[in-house]
């Protein structure tokens, strides 16, 4: 009887360290475990980063598009002048103030759209530094464990 029993231990003992599940394989288990997550969570952070840079892309192109037409619309503030405009010194005063806040507020128009651009490039430098100290963090901790 007492042979039987060393016999299953033994066999128990064998399968174990054949599946790796005495204390050495059960370690290794979960550390291996931990790597694939951290993997995963690089893997994440990377797709994460590269859709919030194209929605920010997106919204460049935008207000790229914006930019050129407020341009437009300050070449045409600087030429939007008739001959009624200006047919009597009265309407050229009162034509003035109104010519000018016109360009003005174009002016303004395009460098609110170009601080905003501006803004943007900014986030999406800003989070790419930050994601990118993630992932590095990440691939210390793998290595680390590996």
């Amino acid at each position: 009887m007492k042979n039987t029993a060393i016999t299953i231990r033994s066999l128990k003992d064998k399968i174990l360290s054949i599946l790796k599940l005495d204390e050495a394989g059960k370690i290794e288990s979960f550390l291996e475990k931990q790597v694939k997550m951290l993997q995963k969570s690089i893997i994440t952070n990377t797709k994460n980063l590269e859709k919030f840079v194209a929605e920010i892309r997106d919204n460049i192109e935008t207000l790229d598009e914006q930019i050129e037409d407020a341009e437009q619309a300050l070449e045409d503030a600087y030429a939007k002048v008739t001959l009624k405009d200006v047919e009597t010194n009265d309407a050229m005063n009162n034509f003035s103030d109104i010519y000018w806040d016109n360009i003005d507020n174009c002016q303004q128009t395009i460098k609110k759209l170009e601080e905003n651009k501006k803004l943007y490039l900014t986030t999406i430098d800003s989070e790419t530094r930050n994601v990118e100290e993630i992932i590095s963090n990440l691939k210390q901790k793998i290595e680390a464990i590996s």
